[in-house]
C-alpha cells in the first residue's frame, strides 16, 4: 500500500491498535510517547516526529518498506555517519567558559 498523506498513515496506525484490541493510552505507555501524540498521529497531524511515528508503528507490526530507490539501507546508514562526522561542532576558541549564548 503506497501512503501519500499523514491521515492515510494515522489511520493505519488506528486500525493496527484497534485490532490488537489496545487503547491509546496503553500504545503510548509501550511506544515512550505521550498520549497526545497517539491521538495526534491517528487524526493524521502532518507534523508529527517521524522517529516516535516509527517507533509507534513497529510496537504496533506495522511494517514500513522504501521502494524505488537505487541505495541500499546499509549505503544510506555509511553516508548519515559520514554527514555525522562532518557536522561535529568546532570549539570556539574565544568562547568564555559557562558562557550562555
Amino acid at each position: 500500500m503506497q501512503i501519500s498523506a499523514a491521515e492515510e498513515f494515522g489511520g493505519i496506525i488506528k486500525k493496527a491498535r484497534k485490532s490488537l484490541g489496545l487503547t491509546q493510552s496503553d500504545v503510548a505507555g509501550a511506544s515512550g510517547v505521550g498520549l497526545r501524540f497517539i491521538v495526534d498521529l491517528e487524526r493524521g497531524k502532518p507534523t508529527c516526529e517521524l522517529g516516535k511515528a516509527l517507533r509507534v508503528a513497529m510496537m504496533l507490526g506495522v511494517k514500513i518498506e522504501a521502494q524505488g530507490s537505487h541505495i541500499e539501507s546499509e549505503e544510506i546508514a555509511d553516508e548519515q555517519s559520514d554527514q555525522e562526522s562532518d557536522e561535529k561542532p568546532k570549539k570556539n576558541k574565544g568562547a568564555i567558559k559557562g558562557a550562555r549564548k
